[in-house]
């Protein structure tokens, strides 16, 4: 009897890890609550867990971009950074209406403010000023347009919903074009980092090559041991 009840319950444990399993290694897994089109796809707009999470990074992703954007406009100390902060205002606006049009058909919840890390992000660059502040906003563009371009990559080639993976299609070229437009921002922000050992000066002959000339100084001959009379 007892094993018979052990059997039962192991069997319900088993059950009930399946599902959990499937998340774990799937990602795309559709929930069994899922409204579905037709068996195995879900519904227009009924985002399974990893596309709510795609979806949401790239809210807050692109709100934080119009946000550190127009703080560079004000702080950025060299014309190309302001260049670039528009570029990023303009293209990002577009961008955060389309990821909100998607949110608000899905019915999920839509982030507001700045999450943590570009909260902690904005106070750095506050505090920072002229070349620094450039140095620091570039660097910084450079690392956020990586992550979004992995994003988007992720959901053309795993994601389910097709509306999503529609617009990270359309965003990847101009994503990797701010990547491009940020790396290069980054290299003519930051100052050239001279090598630790300076060259020798041309003045000055190598310290292992003899002085020559009239005015070397002789050099004296090893002392010699001298002979004893015989």
């Amino acid at each position: 009897m007892l094993s018979r009840l052990f059997a039962s319950g192991s069997l319900v444990m088993l059950t009930l890890a399946l599902p959990a399993a499937a998340q774990t290694g799937n990602p795309a897994f559709t929930p069994s609550g899922t409204p579905a089109a037709k068996p195995g796809v879900p519904a227009p707009h009924a985002l399974n867990p990893t596309d709510r999470v795609v979806l949401q990074q790239l809210a807050i992703g692109s709100a934080a971009e119009i946000d550190l954007a127009k703080l560079a406009a004000q702080k950025g100390h060299g014309g190309p950074v302001k260049d670039f902060a528009q570029i990023m205002v303009h293209d990002h606006d577009a961008a955060s209406q389309r990821v909100a049009n998607l949110i608000k058909a899905s019915g999920i919840p839509m982030p507001s403010g700045l999450d943590s890390e570009h909260q902690g992000l904005r106070d750095h660059l506050g505090r920072l000023n002229g070349a620094a502040f450039d140095i620091a906003y570039a660097q910084a563009q450079v690392a956020d347009h990586q992550k979004t371009l992995q994003l988007l990559e992720h959901e053309i080639g795993s994601g389910q919903d097709a509306d999503l993976r529609a617009f990270a299609a359309e965003s990847l070229p101009m994503i990797r074009r701010h990547l491009q437009m940020a790396q290069a921002l980054a290299l003519r922000a930051t100052p050239y980092a001279p090598q630790a050992a300076a060259p020798p000066s041309p003045t000055a002959p190598p310290a292992t090559t003899p002085a020559t000339g009239p005015s070397a100084t002789p050099q004296t001959p090893p002392a010699t041991k001298p002979i004893g009379n015989r």
